[in-house]
């Protein structure tokens, strides 16, 4: 066995025993599968040959393009299987909040909310700090009666 061979086994055997030994703390199927990736990877290391022969089996034909290709085809599922327990996470918190909102709402607070959250959010950006007043995004308020201006004409008659 060669220096690297040494290292590596040794490393590799410590993290063996370390899902071993979380296996039997909490019964996790997950360590074992991690268990069985570090012993392969003892035995793969311990006896390369073993994956040109392999290769062969499979019509590949060296052993490194084996163990290429199989990191290729697990590492792109475990992208795709993060990416989708991602998706369907930030979806749960989405509906989460949304419930809570909903739950927590108080009538006529929903505009000082929205203002303080663009003025928050406006400040918080230093490219923008200057350039936006923190002032509320208040509407005007609408006139109930008409203006001695506009009394007796429709907004038809105004528009032209």
């Amino acid at each position: 066995m060669n220096l690297f061979q040494w290292i590596t086994i040794s490393g590799l055997g410590v993290l063996a025993l370390l899902e071993a030994r979380a296996y039997l703390k909490n019964r996790q199927p997950i360590h074992v599968l991690r268990e069985f990736v570090w012993l392969s990877a003892i035995v793969l290391i311990l006896f390369p040959w073993l994956t040109t022969r392999v290769a062969g089996l499979l019509g590949i034909g060296r052993g490194t393009d084996l163990v290429f290709y199989a990191f290729m085809l697990l590492s792109t599922g475990g992208f795709f299987h993060f990416y989708g327990r991602t998706y369907v996470m930030r979806r749960d918190l989405v509906e989460l909040a949304r419930r809570e909102a909903l739950r927590t709402a108080t009538a006529g607070q929903g505009l000082d909310a929205y203002v303080w959250m663009q003025n928050a959010t406006e400040q918080s950006r230093p490219d923008r700090a200057e350039r936006v007043p923190a002032t509320p995004l208040v509407a005007a308020p609408v006139p109930t009666t008409r203006s001695p201006e506009t009394a007796g004409h429709t907004d038809r008659e105004n528009s032209q």
